[in-house]
């Protein structure tokens, strides 16, 4: 166990990076706008390769970290998957946010209220709809200052009045 608290620096220092690997500019296929989660993909991938080989590794050993490990991999996976999915789209009236085919949201832009930083320190964007509906764009997604120009651009186009910060 003493080896692996070792590497603790190392892995906090990748998921402090990981607004690093964002890009400024993200687009879907057809050149919409888009919003991916680039950082947490790489970061949970990595730990997934992490946790795969401390479970080869400790495969011969009579402790219960074999199927720890590799109940850790599985759910980094997991997760690097639904974060290399995981895609919000500005399209012309429209944001759509899937994750994947079956779980897709189409937020319209005449519901759109507000735009506002939110959180303890303002960490992320808020987009208020009506009804309650929001999403919330962090650090973690690449493209976000493309992204919130061309929304704005686009508010602007069908003259649409809302709150901004």
């Amino acid at each position: 166990m003493e080896d692996l608290l070792n590497y603790a620096p190392l892995v906090v220092l990748i998921f402090l990076s990981t607004g690093m690997l964002n890009r400024r500019k993200e687009v879907d296929g057809l050149g919409n706008p888009a919003l991916r989660l680039r950082g947490p993909f790489f970061v949970l991938l990595f730990l997934g390769l992490c946790s795969s080989w401390v479970a080869f590794v400790s495969r011969d050993t009579s402790s219960g970290k074999f199927s720890l490990f590799c109940l850790a991999a599985v759910v980094c996976f997991l997760g690097s998957f639904l974060a290399f999915k995981n895609r919000i789209i500005l399209h012309r009236a429209l944001i759509e946010e899937s994750c994947t085919r079956m779980f897709r949201t189409q937020y319209f832009l005449t519901n759109l209220e507000s735009l506002r930083p939110e959180g303890k320190k303002k960490q992320y964007l808020a987009i208020h709809f009506a009804h309650g509906r929001k999403i919330a764009v962090s650090g973690y997604h690449s493209g976000t200052p493309y992204f919130i120009e061309k929304l704005r651009e686009e508010l602007k186009r069908s003259g649409h009045r809302y709150e901004d910060f």
